[in-house]
């Protein structure tokens, strides 16, 4: 198994949506002699990126989660919940800042 960056695109004033994904993802395999059909990227869970590969813009490419950003989405939910029943919580929010410099 190899991993690596192939490219990294900048949509200027472009949205950011699924039908500009593809192509931009396209676009970086085609550059690169990949085949789309043999791909899995790991990728965060936004809806437009999930969409590239749910409606099949890339072939039978694979998409798996992007375990820091599940985690991260896990633990800022359950983070909020935690500052809803116990507002007290929130004063740490104030602090983390500082402690992270």
């Amino acid at each position: 198994m190899k991993h690596q960056v192939l490219g990294v695109r900048h949509f200027g004033y472009e949205r950011h949506t699924t039908e500009n994904i593809a192509n931009a993802l396209t676009n970086i395999l085609s550059e690169s002699g990949i085949d789309a059909s043999n791909v899995t990227a790991i990728t965060g869970h936004g809806s437009n990126v999930v969409a590239v590969f749910r409606v099949g813009l890339l072939d039978s490419s694979t998409r798996l989660d992007c375990l820091a950003h599940k985690l991260h989405t896990y633990i800022a939910s359950v983070w909020s919940h935690a500052c809803s029943s116990y507002p007290e919580l929130l004063q740490y929010d104030n602090h983390a800042p500082a402690l992270a410099k």
